[in-house]
């Protein structure tokens, strides 16, 4: 419910920054349509009306403008802390890199992978040994969906960790 929400308000800042549906549809990966209908169902569970809507044009109301003025600052102080966990993630798997051989990235790189989440596989290491000999780290093996079992789950083949790199993998948790 809860993400649901940032979802939609979210959807609704970039709507009013844009003052424009398609613009901010395209900006948010999304059909113009399912935007209006977000932000609809937005002013219906408030009981505002929080944009005029002209053919033409797209402008806060009143309430519009007080909303944007309250939440645009928070989004923009979340887009803040997870670039920051980002950067503490980026910075591990770069000392890893350095520091070790063999260290592959399981998944997409860039902007595509949570802020919180390293997954990286060693060449030639067992993930298990591994995980006992790292102690009171917090880490563990596998993926979040499947911990417990022994076998590679479906999201690590899908990240690319199949085989004996699956079990070489080590998932950090960041935050």
């Amino acid at each position: 419910m809860i993400r649901d929400e940032l979802s939609v308000l979210a959807a609704f800042v970039a709507v009013t920054e844009e003052r424009s549906f398609t613009r901010a549809a395209k900006r948010l990966a999304v059909s113009p349509s399912a935007l209006s209908h977000a932000i609809r169902g937005l002013e219906e569970r408030m009981g505002v009306r929080l944009l005029a809507r002209t053919t033409r044009s797209v402008a806060p109301t009143e309430a519009g403008e007080q909303l944007f003025t309250r939440v645009r600052p928070a989004f923009g102080d979340i887009h803040e802390a997870l670039e920051q966990v980002s950067g503490l993630r980026d910075r591990l798997f770069a000392g890893l890199q350095r520091n070790l051989d063999g260290v592959r990235l399981n998944g997409p790189s860039g902007d595509r992978r949570l802020p919180h989440n390293l997954h990286v596989s060693f060449d030639d290491i067992d993930g298990e040994a591994l995980l006992m000999a790292l102690g009171d780290l917090a880490v563990s093996t596998g993926s979040a969906c499947s911990s417990g079992s022994q076998a590679p789950s479906h999201v690590l083949q899908a990240i690319g960790a199949v085989g004996d790199r699956a079990g070489a993998s080590i998932r950090f948790g960041l935050g």
